[in-house]
């Protein structure tokens, strides 16, 4: 590949993939930049991703990529695995039903290269089942006048496959949690924003197409929103100091995570608690527009 070693290591957990993973790992190898590796870790597939990931990497040499058996720890273990594995300055997550530009590795070196940042997040064009696509920019989910933690408790404007960020401030944050049932993601992203002067930049171009799921099952939203339940718990003190109403942020986090779970578990046919659950969260914070306007769109409509 090069003389200079990986800078960047793309670190992509993979389950049961056989039917996107080639595509995904080939947009990886189509990269214009050239300083990199990939490290795939396999976690617990009875199907032939793993196959499939070993001969759509085989026209690379062998000390460019990896393909490791996590044993079914779940996806934030199997991405530590894929960070402590890593030989880069750099960590590119992937995921194993996504697809990148081939720019989006030389881009987001660039920014972090050349400016203060630690992490930077480019768009994506989000792919729905039904083929509808359209961009998500995440810098309007950044209000910086909040400060990067407070503004992460009020949205995420995070995509794990958007996201290139230092690896050793991710070792300093404590890699993954992998006790939480979901969101580990979410929970890593607010653990960099309390390292002091960590900086976060975004990149408006869409480098990345992200693949919606619909239809998730009720067992996945039951873990997501115990998880968002208990980061809430988590940040709670950090909240009180950090922000001037820390325990009014702690109360619009709860709301947009009762509001946000009640639309989720209306389109999933659970209607009679979602409509309850999304009617307590907006009435706990009647101040978001955006809420309205996504209920109003939605209309507990199933999918």
């Amino acid at each position: 590949m090069n003389d200079r070693g990986p800078r960047v290591s793309v670190v992509m957990p993979m389950f049961n993939a056989e039917a996107t993973v080639v595509r995904a790992l080939e947009g990886a190898l189509a990269q214009t930049y050239e300083h990199l590796e990939i490290v795939v870790c396999d976690d617990g597939s009875r199907d032939r991703s793993r196959d499939l990931a070993r001969d759509t990497l085989s026209v690379w040499d062998e000390d460019c990529w990896q393909v490791r058996d996590s044993g079914g720890i779940g996806p934030g273990g199997a991405r530590n695995q894929g960070i402590l594995a890593s030989r880069g300055e750099y960590i590119a997550f992937l995921d194993d039903d996504d697809l990148w530009a081939p720019e989006k590795l030389e881009a987001c070196v660039r920014e972090l290269d050349g400016g203060p940042f630690d992490l930077v997040c480019h768009a994506e064009v989000w792919e729905g089942e039904d083929g509808n696509r359209r961009v998500r920019r995440y810098r309007d989910l950044f209000d910086e006048s909040k400060g990067l933690f407070v503004s992460l408790m009020r949205n995420n404007p995070f995509s794990t496959s958007a996201v290139v960020v230092r690896k050793k401030h991710l070792e300093e944050a404590g890699l993954f949690d992998e006790s939480l049932p979901s969101a580990e993601d979410y929970d890593l992203w607010l653990r960099l924003a309390l390292l002091p002067g960590f900086r976060v930049g975004f990149i408006d171009e869409p480098l990345g197409t992200y693949a919606l799921r619909t239809g998730s099952e009720s067992s996945a939203i039951d873990r997501r929103f115990a998880a968002l339940m208990e980061i809430g718990r988590r940040y709670r003190p950090q909240l009180s100091l950090v922000a001037k109403r820390g325990e009014l942020e702690y109360w619009i986090f709860r709301a947009r995570t009762l509001f946000t779970t009640g639309i989720r578990y209306a389109q999933q046919g659970r209607r009679r608690l979602g409509i309850w659950m999304a009617l307590k969260g907006f009435l706990m914070w009647p101040f978001r527009a955006d809420w309205a306007l996504l209920a109003l769109k939605e209309r507990f409509r199933r999918r």
